[in-house]
């Protein structure tokens, strides 16, 4: 892999025949973490969306961990997806299933070999949450924070090359959001994981290791100094 995550290079993003971005160019390094904020329709989340390979249409350069997105074929995406984790602004689980279920199917899906059975991954990751509780829970009967947090839990497990998460701080407190930043530096300095966080531009994140940007006039500007 190149030394860079994502590389954006003049992209456009459009929906629904409207440039939402314009001419956007960021690069993001391997072993990164990033904080992106912007305001309300913004386009924080058709960003999300599309370095996750899922968007309308896009124009310019758009590469994530080496496959470019514009265009992609449908075997890439699919071996793209398996070194990403999402969690979106409204949730990546399937509710009719149990939490275990969720975060099994999770496991399955990657591409990771590991040692540890499966379960008992699913009953660590759970316990550094306090939420062992959860496990045989359905995801239908959480409340949104429980949810919120089996989604965080479900993106990270597979130990992904490049974690993406849409709104962080809604439905959680202040104590699960340091928590969630916590596990996010620690899979950066143990796993030479990435993230990217978007993040409302009113609640302001801190994460002195992190490089900050927000999105103004339908671009990215850089906040580092």
């Amino acid at each position: 892999m190149s030394g860079r995550i994502l590389s954006c290079q003049n992209l456009e993003i459009i929906a629904q025949n409207e440039i939402i971005l314009n001419q956007l160019s960021l690069d993001i390094d391997l072993t990164e973490g990033n904080v992106i904020y912007g305001a309300n329709n913004s386009g924080k989340t058709l960003l999300c969306e599309s370095i996750f390979a899922n968007y309308e249409q896009i124009r310019g350069i758009l590469k994530v961990c080496d496959f470019s997105l514009n265009p992609i074929s449908a075997a890439d995406k699919s071996n793209l997806r398996r070194k990403l984790g999402y969690l979106p602004q409204f949730g990546n689980l399937l509710l009719h299933k149990t939490v275990r279920v969720n975060l099994l199917l999770a496991i399955n899906a990657s591409d990771r070999i590991v040692d540890t059975p499966a379960d008992t991954q699913i009953e660590e990751l759970l316990k550094s949450f306090n939420c062992l509780h959860l496990l045989k829970k359905q995801v239908s009967f959480l409340s949104y924070s429980q949810q919120k947090i089996i989604g965080f839990l479900r993106a990270i497990i597979h130990k992904p090359k490049f974690i993406i998460i849409d709104d962080l701080s809604s439905h959680l407190d202040d104590d699960t959001v340091n928590s969630i930043i916590t596990k996010l530096e620690l899979l950066r300095s143990r796993e030479n994981t990435s993230y990217v966080i978007f993040q409302h531009n009113l609640n302001r994140l801190a994460i002195h290791s992190a490089k900050s940007y927000e999105i103004v006039e339908k671009n990215i500007v850089n906040l580092n100094s």
